[in-house]
Formats: C-alpha cells, structure tokens, sequence
C-alpha cells in the first residue's frame, strides 16, 4: 500500500489513520524518506521516527524528531535543505519554538507560522529547481505534497498533532494544508512516510501492545521493508501536557537527558 491515503484497522485502536506521502530522494534538494508514526492519547502522544538522511550515494545518520524547548516538538517530513537558496526547513521551524507566550505557544499556532515563513524561503529553493533541473521539477516536483512541519503539544486541553503541509499545484503555485490529529477529530495515529504496508500489518497483529512499544516497532518493520531508504537508531518521543520525554533518544538527545518539563512561572 502506498501512502497517501485514509485507512481503518481493527476497531480497539481507534477510529482512523492519516498516513500522508514522503518525498523521495530529488537533485537539487536535499530529502528525508522520512518514516515517522505518531499516536495521541488522552493525556499523551507518542512519536517514532528513523534517523537516516540519503541524497544520492551519500548517507548519514540524523535527527528527525526536534524538541528544542518544553511545548514546542515538531518533526519535518519532505524537502529540508537547499544550500544554493539557504533553505532549511528544521531551521525555520526552530523559529516557531522561540515564542514563549500564548497565543503563539499552541501547536495550531505553531504549525501556521512555520507555513508561513517557509512558503516564500521553499518559493525560491523550488524556482531554483525548476529552472536548474527542470526535467526533475516537472517529474518529481509538480502536483507533490513537498513539505510537512508535524507539531505535537496541548492545545484546548487536548492532546494534538497538527500538520502544516505546502502543496505545489499543476500551474506552479504553492497553497497551504492543515491537518489535525487528536481523538475529537477521530483521527488517532498520524504517519508519514513511502510506505506503511509493513506498519499496518504489525498494528493490526498487535492492537493492544503499549503505545511506545507500538510506535517503535512500527518504524522498526518499516526499516526492515526498506532498508537502503530507512535506518536506526530508531527515536521515541513522548510528549505531555506537562512537557516531554526522550524514551529512545536515539541520536536526538543525550541517554542521560530524561524529562524537560514546563515552566511553573
């Protein structure tokens, strides 16, 4: 099954599953095949992800879950660098976490903003293609879903996950999505990636396994189905509504760091 689509799965999980497609591995535009599952509980998410970056012949192992302050954790799925335009999309979603104060500090505010900015800065990296490597822009790039800012916190005392998405249309324009993931919007588990066959299928044999097990080993069956685009350390993140906790840290925080907890003040 490729991504892209809405899918339902044995009903003592939840009510339905947003899976949306990652961007494969372009010229001019650094990507990341990205494998990234999330899953909101009344008082908590959970989030996974993979850690390796591929562009051309080239590998390395990255973060891919970001939580640079206590409410504020976002992850990017999509395009994420371009050096001749200094496009950087972890960068500009950084600049989302640095408001402190409501009523930025919610993650539907956050994942606007980071819309925001990033739609004129990814303007130029995508001109920048289109006019240095047209036969790619048009095959790869035209109609694509070409970046996904993925922010998870409280937000009207509910735990969500919201997905601020720029799309380029046929005629060349890019257009805003938003996208919500909580248990009022009966969307529950939230992924992206090339695929979720493999996910899927070990969601459904195991319906009841702890959440932070689940997402881990969802990821896990996904490096396993597609191992020369994903790869370990796999990352587990929890976020709730008094801060968060690196499970797995993998390579996106130190083993020792432990809980990062909101401020009283």
């Amino acid at each position: 099954m490729r991504t892209g689509q809405l899918l339902s799965w044995h009903p003592s999980i939840a009510r339905s599953i947003l899976v949306f497609s990652g961007v494969g591995i372009l010229a001019a535009l650094d990507c990341q095949a990205t494998y990234l599952v999330a899953m909101v509980e009344p008082d908590r998410i959970v989030i996974a992800a993979d850690s390796r970056w591929t562009i051309g012949n080239r590998s390395e192992v990255v973060c891919k879950i970001h939580a640079p302050r206590a409410g504020c954790a976002f992850s990017i799925a999509g395009l994420f660098h371009q050096p001749e335009t200094g496009f950087d999309s972890i960068a500009l979603a950084n600049r989302t976490c640095e408001t402190p104060t409501p009523p930025a500090t919610t993650p539907t505010s956050r994942a606007y903003m980071f819309g925001q900015i990033a739609l004129p800065e990814l303007k130029r990296a995508i001109d920048y293609s289109r006019r240095e490597h047209p036969l790619i822009y048009n095959r790869e790039f035209a109609g694509k879903k070409l970046l996904s800012g993925i922010f998870a916190g409280v937000e009207n005392n509910e735990m969500v996950i919201v997905v601020e998405s720029i799309v380029l249309n046929r005629d060349g324009n890019l257009h805003q999505e938003t996208t919500r993931i909580s248990r009022s919007t009966g969307n529950e588990i939230f992924m992206t990636g090339i695929s979720a066959d493999a996910a899927v299928r070990l969601l459904n044999k195991h319906p009841n396994w702890p959440r932070a097990d689940l997402v881990f080993h969802m990821v896990e069956a996904e490096i396993d189905e597609n191992p020369g685009l994903l790869g370990p350390p796999i990352a587990v993140l929890e976020v709730t509504r008094l801060g968060y906790t690196w499970i797995r840290p993998g390579v996106c925080a130190p083993p020792s760091l432990g809980s990062i907890q909101l401020s009283k003040e």
